[in-house]
Parts: structure tokens; C-alpha cells; sequence
């Protein structure tokens, strides 16, 4: 893949100003572009065709990557179904324009907010395809073939599993292991895997050793000196007799990754362990010895993990609607999203029950909607809706989880800083040809007995002793509170987040922010964790907008209108 693209469809004289447009980009970025106009440019129809591709170096293209294409009749666009990588839609310079990076999207409309797009992205972490949190930009669907010309944009289904579903173990497993294997067989030499010694990057490790690929490079992120994890994933890389070179996490870095966010990332997103990852991208990228690729067990939780706890959900939105109304009530009432209590954690669901459907309550990063920000007009109905409606209820919620979590705001923490570098980043368990694999195979055998990723624990279970597999793993997040309270967080909320200019607090309610930041900064009980994470989510929105790159001196009237 090319670290980013544009693309674009429409008149000879508009296809002038994109030109120019992708090149002020591209000198924003420090980076060559390369235009391709493809053959017999333009048709009889007039309508111009052109690819841009914007890169230091080329980035192998894999199965998880965009693919856009110039053809006689216009722009051929595939998207994955699960993949870190957007690919955004806007009708400017009097065509169809297409790209990877919302920040040009900012450049060529001006950065107006769209409200419905804000709030999805404050409730979910990120706004879910079609939505995107700028006006007239929207975010095409995954799993899906498109055909672009001048004057608008056809789809089609293109991601269907043609596996036979099954419940038999042993063939599970082997789909899994054959997938898993050819990927890791196709990764480039000195290849570097992210790993945390949980079920996820160590199968990759222990895989990778089963097909002798013992240049396989291991870079850890510790928390500190005394970190558990970090220990364990020591133990792990030990028993498969892989090095495992360790980043000790430094709060004092914490500013760097704050100055660098519209730099680093093509869009917003939220996700607090975002600080981690872009400072393990950095180490790994230290003293000239940049890997030619990366590669993470991003996705594992959703595609085999996250519907096996699918039941403690339905329980709750199984309770009479009263009830659930009340607790919801309760919820406001008592502002128990100030307090890190028991309670709060459970009517915080409970509210989510009376607002949202299941999926969406789910994977909801917070309840603070109509509380710290406006719900826009239509409420939750404005949300996207997903074709998830003939699948199993735990399938559906997975798919939705692969889609909005785990290459919504998960991978990419890790996915532009790479390839905005020249390193190609691997995410195995987002792989179409795993995804088909996951959908196959029933939750009797993805989380056998309630285990989530059974089957993942298995096969590590061949090459690991069981007391490394089955235990019980805490996420890869810095210390919450520690983090909000620290002196350059605390000066970002204020300087850049409090601001007045900031736009985002056009649909946020200031007074209940002030005292979260207040709470955050160790002046009060502690914050509840969804109230962490949405703090986290407008402190990166807002530093992202306010680093975007000054639009190009492009004429009015070839621009989008917003």
C-alpha cells in the first residue's frame, strides 16, 4: 500500500486544482508524490481519471490494503471489511474525489464539523463508516467494490465467506493455522512484532517459530521496571527462544506524542493507550535500524473474543424498559460518571440499554451523550446502520467490533505512524482471508465453554505450557488517571481543549468538561473509566483539528462545498 492516495474523477479542468492540491499535501507531508493518469486519459467521455500516490518509499500492498485502480469508465475502489486503512469520498474540483487521509479532506472543504459525525466519533472512539466528522466528507462502507466516475459513486457487495460454517474443532483450528502461517511465510526478512506475551502476539510468535522464521524481531512496551506483563511476555519469548528487546515506558514523552498527533495520524480516533503505541512506533523506528515491516495481533478479540461474553449484555437489555428508564435516571441524578464506582458501571450500560441498540451500546466508549455532548437531531437513528441483520446476534456484534473497534480505533495507533514511514504494518487477525475463517467457524468453537479465543489458546497451547496461555492478561493502557493527571495532559486540556477556539465544544457542554478536567487532575474521587476515555477522545479530536494543515491556495469555486 502507498502510505497515502487520492484519487480523483471528473473534468480536465478540475483535475488542474486537485493536482495542486495533492502537491501542497504532499509538501505538508515531506514526501514525493507520483500522478497516474493511466491510458487513453481522458476517454471520449471527457471525464478525467488520475491516482496519486504519496510516499518516501513503497509499502507492499496486502490483503487488508485499499485498492484503487484507473479503467476506462472511471475509478475501481475495493475496501476491506476490516481494515485500518479509510478510504473517504467528497465531490469537489467539479469531480468525485477519494482518499486515505481526512487531513486533505480538511484542506479541500475548509474542515467544517458535521454534528452527527462529532458525536459518533465522542460516543464510539471514531466516527463508523459512512460517517466522518467533517461536512461533506463521508467514509466508504467496508467489504465492499465501488465504481466512481464524474458524477457519483455504485456499490457492491465484494466480501462474502465462501467457507463451509462448521463446529469441529480440528478443522477450526486448522483454518486458523493455515491463514496465520501463510501470512507470517510472506513477511519480509527481520520482520518486527509488536508483542505483549498475551494469546494474540505470542501465537504470531509461536507460529513464526514453527515455520522456522526465527529472524522474527520481538519489541516490548514496559510500564515501568515492576510491570507484570511486560515480565510475562519475557517468560513467553524465553520459552520460544526468541529475543525480546523491551521499551520502558517515559511520562516525560508524553508531550512529544501530543505535538505530533495531526502528523502522525490521518484521522481522529480514541483510544488512550494511543500514548504507548506511537511511542513504540518511534523506538522501533530509532537509530536506523527501521524494519521493513511490523506486525501486531490487533482484531483477535474481535473476530474470536468479544461475543463470548455476549450474554451478560442481552441479560441486561432483557430487563422490563421501566427499569432499565430508572437506571438510566439514576445515572443523571446521582452524575455517576465523576465517580470509578461499581454502580457506575453498571448503569452506565443500563443507560446505554435506553439509547442505542446492542451492538452500538456495546462498544460505546462512555454514556456521556446528552451529558457532556449534544445528542444531534434523530438521536441515535442518525447512527449508520449495518447489514449485520441475517447474521447470528453474536456474529453481528463481532463483525461490528472488527469494523468500529478493532480497525476503527485499535489498529490505527499503530498503522499510519508505520507506513507514513515506509514500514509495512501486518495485522493478521484483520486479514480478509481470517475474517472469512472467523465467520465460519461457530462461537462453540471460537470460545468453547465461554473461554474467549478457545480456539486461539489451543493452538498456542501446542507450543506453550498452559499456565503461559490461560491466565488471566490486563489490557496494553497506561495508568488512566496517572496519565490525565500528569503536567502535560493537564496543560493540553486546558490550552488547546478549554480553548474558545476550539470547535468541537460547539455540540459539548463546557461546565461538565471543566470538572472532569478538574476530577482528572486528583481534585475529587476518581473518574469513571468511561469518562476517561471520553476526555482522551476530545483531547485528541482537538490537538488533531488545531495541527491540520493550512489549506492550499486552490480557487473557491473548484473547492467542496460544505
Amino acid at each position: 500500500m502507498s502510505p497515502f492516495f487520492s484519487a480523483y474523477a471528473g473534468p480536465a479542468a478540475g483535475s488542474k486544482s486537485w493536482e495542486a492540491a495533492i502537491r501542497a499535501h504532499a509538501r505538508w507531508l515531506g514526501c514525493p508524490e507520483r500522478i497516474d493518469f493511466g491510458h487513453n486519459n481522458p476517454p471520449p467521455s471527457g471525464v478525467v481519471r488520475a491516482v496519486a500516490r504519496l510516499a518516501q518509499t513503497a509499502v507492499p500492498e496486502g490483503g487488508n490494503a485499499v485498492q484503487v485502480a484507473v479503467d476506462d469508465s472511471g475509478l475501481s475502489v475495493r475496501v476491506p471489511p476490516a481494515t485500518p486503512q479509510p478510504c473517504y469520498a467528497l465531490s469537489a474540483f467539479g469531480g468525485q474525489v477519494l482518499t486515505d487521509d481526512l487531513r486533505f479532506c480538511a484542506s479541500v472543504t475548509g474542515a467544517a464539523l458535521d454534528p452527527v459525525g462529532i458525536y459518533a466519533l465522542l460516543l464510539f472512539g471514531q466516527a463508523p463508516a459512512p460517517l466522518t466528522c467533517l461536512r461533506g466528507v463521508t467514509r466508504l462502507v467496508g467489504g465492499y467494490r465501488y465504481r466512481v466516475n464524474g458524477q457519483g459513486i455504485v456499490s457492491e457487495r465484494d466480501f462474502v465467506s465462501d467457507l463451509a460454517p462448521t463446529s469441529d474443532a480440528a478443522v477450526a483450528e486448522a483454518r486458523v493455522r493455515d491463514v496465520l502461517d501463510g501470512v507470517i511465510e510472506g513477511m519480509p526478512q527481520h520482520t518486527m512484532l509488536f508483542f505483549s506475551g498475551g494469546v494474540d502476539s505470542a501465537l504470531l510468535a509461536a507460529r513464526a517459530v514453527a515455520l522456522g522464521r526465527t529472524d522474527i524481531q520481538l519489541l516490548n512496551y514496559a510500564f515501568g521496571p515492576h510491570d507484570h506483563e511486560a515480565a510475562h511476555a519475557q517468560r513467553v519469548a524465553a520459552q520460544l527462544r526468541l529475543a525480546c528487546e523491551r521499551v520502558t515506558h517515559d511520562a516525560n514523552d508524553t508531550a512529544q506524542v501530543l505535538s505530533r498527533l495531526g502528523r502522525d495520524y490521518a484521522y481522529p480516533f480514541g483510544d488512550l493507550s494511543t500514548l504507548p503505541s506511537n511511542l513504540l512506533v518511534h523506538a522501533a523506528l530509532k537509530n536506523g535500524s527501521t524494519p521493513p515491516a511490523v506486525i501486531e495481533g490487533t482484531g483477535a478479540d474481535g473476530a474470536f473474543g468479544l461475543a463470548a461474553s455476549y450474554g451478560r449484555y442481552r441479560t441486561i437489555f432483557a430487563l422490563p424498559a421501566a427499569l432499565r428508564v430508572a437506571g438510566s435516571k439514576a445515572y443523571d441524578l446521582l452524575r455517576l460518571w465523576r465517580f470509578n464506582l461499581p454502580l457506575e458501571r453498571v448503569l452506565r450500560f443500563v443507560r446505554k440499554s435506553t439509547r442505542l441498540d446492542i451492538g452500538p451500546a456495546v462498544l460505546a466508549l462512555n454514556s456521556l451523550d446528552g451529558i457532556a455532548y449534544d445528542v444531534p437531531t434523530g438521536g441515535s437513528a442518525s447512527l449508520p446502520a449495518s447489514d449485520g441483520e441475517s447474521l447470528l446476534p453474536e456474529e453481528h456484534l463481532s463483525q461490528l467490533d472488527l469494523a468500529w473497534v478493532c480497525a476503527g480505533r485499535m489498529a490505527p495507533k499503530t498503522f499510519d505512524p508505520l507506513r507514513g514511514r515506509g514500514v509495512h504494518p501486518i495485522y493478521p487477525y484483520l486479514e480478509p482471508s481470517l475474517l472469512a475463517v472467523s465467520s465460519s467457524l461457530s462461537w462453540s468453537v471460537k470460545s468453547a465453554g465461554g473461554e474467549a479465543k478457545s480456539v486461539l489458546k489451543t493452538i498456542l497451547a501446542r507450543q506453550l505450557p498452559a499456565s503461559l496461555v490461560y491466565r488471566k492478561k490486563s489490557g496494553f493502557t497506561p495508568s488512566y488517571r496517572t496519565t490525565l493527571a500528569s503536567g502535560p495532559l493537564q496543560e493540553f486540556l486546558h490550552d488547546v481543549v478549554l480553548t474558545p477556539a476550539n470547535p468541537v465544544l460547539e455540540w459539548c457542554d463546557v461546565p461538565t468538561i471543566r470538572d472532569l478536567v478538574k476530577r482528572a487532575h486528583g481534585k475529587g474521587a476518581p473518574l469513571s473509566a468511561g469518562a476517561i476515555d471520553f476526555l482522551w477522545t476530545l483531547a485528541f479530536t482537538s490537538g488533531w483539528l488545531r495541527q491540520l494543515p493550512p489549506p492550499p491556495a486552490v480557487p473557491v469555486e473548484n473547492r467542496s462545498v460544505a
